[in-house]
């Protein structure tokens, strides 16, 4: 029987057709998702996987294959599109390396300089949250909202600027991987240093020794610094300079003129604008009065800016005093006996940025010359040492690591892994070095145990004895 325009369905008939249309829509929702995901996991997932593949650096005849972001990136997962690799000297240069070095001030986050501590406050009592970013006015600060117990708080720590992290240092060992030099210039400090100029723009200090022992000072001080957490050293990276490659050739005879030998290895150090000169903390300058304790006859009526300096400080000393530089505050120490105001004058090798990063220059004689002139100068890395009872946690447990590891197989892994291809042109630290800065190591944690006995005495407790090595 042929239904009628009017007709009336039986009723199951059309609860059966109405079922079938409810079911429609979360089926096609399903199948969406269980479409989707594939695709999304192809074009998302394996793609990060091939921009991985691509940040190791590849080398052919000492240059780069694969420039990573400043080139074209061509993984595993591109081979899959037929994506045919480059050559390096052919790939056409429509960008300028230069321009994806970060500017330097963009590193930095200035710090909120109202801030004061009132030494009349109650060091016990919060004042709740403060956030130095947002806040415009003057408000006191409490002990504890700078120091917990022997350690500066989160919120001093975030008064100091970024500086470099190890993206940084990354960004800048491709941009030196991918660019030839232009020029060299005096600059840069003394003797046979050199300020070069990159052909993409950029700018680099570069330090050439006749001797090792001050490149090795000066790389394995920085790679001590990585170790260490420290963002207060610029990056830097070991090359081989060889006026006869295409690299050099632009400056052979700057080159010449500069005295530098072929085939030495120079340490390239990213060139940093607009530095101002840094100068000792009232807390370090008076020779019977050195001291910076979590007390607040220590940290009274200080500012926010004097606190980030502070932090940045203690991190200072602990560096200089493993690496026994002698060359930056201990120079003032030092001539303090014939010039009473040296304290007064700015840090040897030792300069801040508008935004106020301390940057911690010319570590050369860190691991190595500093070594062997610890018994004449000891007693003044002792005394800044000595006088320090505030530190930054992360960098005393990186200090803890370094002595429950091995920090000679530590340094060794980050040159390898840092400036590959060097280690046959650049000899590893003495084995009297390493056996100094276990000993330094050590050093440095049975004194911050001795700060934790006397100021945190319930944290002390807790903690094994550091035996000396």
């Amino acid at each position: 029987m042929k239904l009628m325009t009017g007709s009336m369905l039986p009723l199951t008939a059309s609860r059966t057709r109405l079922e079938h249309r409810t079911l429609a829509v979360p089926i096609s929702f399903l199948a969406g998702i269980l479409i989707g995901i594939p695709i999304t996991y192809f074009v998302v997932f394996l793609s990060w996987i091939d921009s991985q593949h691509i940040s190791q650096r590849t080398y052919v005849n000492d240059r780069p294959l694969i420039p990573g972001r400043f080139g074209f990136p061509h993984g595993p997962i591109a081979s899959l599109f037929r994506i045919p690799a480059m050559d390096h000297e052919n790939i056409p240069k429509k960008s300028n390396p230069a321009k994806d070095l970060p500017v330097f001030s963009s590193l930095l986050v200035k710090s909120e300089r109202k801030h004061r501590i009132n030494p009349s406050d109650s060091t016990t009592s919060s004042i709740g949250n403060i956030n130095a970013e947002s806040t415009n006015t003057s408000r006191p600060l409490k002990l504890d909202d700078v120091v917990d117990g022997i350690y500066w708080t989160a919120f001093s720590e975030r008064l100091v600027p970024r500086g470099f992290d190890e993206y940084d240092i990354k960004l800048w060992k491709r941009f030196l991987n991918t660019t030839d030099v232009l020029k060299i210039e005096e600059g840069c400090g003394r003797m046979q240093n050199r300020l070069v100029t990159l052909a993409e723009g950029g700018k680099s200090c570069c330090r050439y020794r006749h001797n090792n022992d001050q490149i090795q000072g000066e790389i394995f001080s920085f790679y001590l610094g990585r170790l260490l957490g420290l963002r207060n050293l610029s990056p830097s990276a070991l090359a081989l300079v060889d006026p006869r490659t295409k690299r050099w050739s632009s400056a052979a005879s700057q080159i010449a003129l500069a005295q530098w030998s072929s085939e030495r290895p120079v340490v390239l150090t990213q060139f940093v604008e607009n530095l101002q000169p840094a100068y000792i903390p009232q807390h370090f300058r008076e020779k019977d009065k050195r001291r910076l304790h979590p007390i607040v006859q220590d940290l009274g009526n200080l500012t926010a800016s004097d606190i980030s300096e502070l932090v940045q400080w203690s991190d200072l000393v602990v560096f200089d005093y493993l690496t026994a530089n002698l060359d930056r505050v201990v120079n003032n120490l030092f001539n303090e006996r014939w010039n009473p105001g040296m304290m007064k004058q700015p840090t040897h090798n030792l300069a801040k940025t508008p935004e106020g990063l301390l940057l911690f220059l010319d570590n050369e004689s860190g691991l190595l010359h500093g070594y062997r002139l610890l018994e004449k100068y000891e007693h003044f890395h002792r005394a800044l040492l000595d006088g320090l009872c505030i530190f930054k946690k992360d960098t005393i447990e990186a200090v803890d690591k370094l002595h429950s590891g091995s920090v000679e197989l530590l340094l060794k892994k980050s040159f390898v892994d840092s400036d590959p291809g060097m280690f046959d042109w650049l000899p590893f630290l003495p084995e009297r070095s390493l056996k100094t800065l276990k000993k330094r190591i050590a050093h440095v944690l049975e004194h911050v145990r001795t700060c934790k006995s006397r100021y945190a005495p319930e944290l002390a407790v807790l903690e094994a004895p550091v035996t000396n090595l």
